[in-house]
């Protein structure tokens, strides 16, 4: 075949976390369907990466529709997050609090989500919320995976037991913002 026989086109994924998502099932599915050590693990490796990757995703969608429907004028921090989220601006140049956290997981979760919704903060120290630390418990997988050190190996069982849990885990954690306020309805990729 020679060039110009060749066809060039581009795809544009509307909804990359329900990609994502589809990705992590398809991985974890893989992962039980092999008896082979190297295909399981790498398997369940793709499958806990693209778990966290949709949930993320789906914050990022979460704190962006709980934005645009406010009802009041944006705080600079939540122009600069939305600003962001929609477009890729380097909001992070901004040294405001919120700006400055977005990029630790915990904060996002307890701090930014809620204060976004309800405005309100979480104090994780004397009010830990199940569903964003079994979240956050996933997402430490994923880091001892993608930040891979010695010191930090990967447990076998755990890692299964959360990889079998994730879904609900995930759904459970959107739910959980449903509950505190956010006015919507699960995604439709969680369903």
């Amino acid at each position: 075949m020679n060039k110009t026989d060749n066809l060039f086109c581009t795809m544009k994924i509307t909804n990359v976390p329900s990609e994502l998502f589809s990705d992590a099932k398809f991985f974890l599915d893989k992962s039980t369907k092999t008896e082979e050590l190297y295909e399981l693990r790498r398997y369940q490796r793709a499958a806990a990466i693209y778990f966290c990757a949709a949930a993320e995703g789906g914050l990022n969608d979460l704190i962006k529709k709980v934005l645009e429907n406010k009802n009041r004028k944006l705080k600079n921090w939540e122009v600069h997050m939305l600003d962001f989220i929609s477009k890729g601006d380097q909001f992070y140049k901004n040294k405001d609090y919120f700006t400055v956290n977005y990029f630790k997981l915990r904060n996002r979760l307890y701090n930014i989500l809620p204060k976004i919704i309800d405005e309100k903060n979480i104090n994780w120290n004397s009010n830990e919320i199940e569903e964003f630390e079994n979240f956050l418990e996933l997402a430490e997988i994923r880091n001892s995976i993608v930040h891979y050190s010695r010191k930090e190996d990967v447990h076998n069982e755990k890692l299964v037991k959360i990889l079998n849990d994730s879904e609900n885990i995930i759904k459970s954690l959107f739910q959980k913002y449903i509950d505190i306020g956010a006015s919507m309805e699960i995604f439709g990729w969680l369903k």
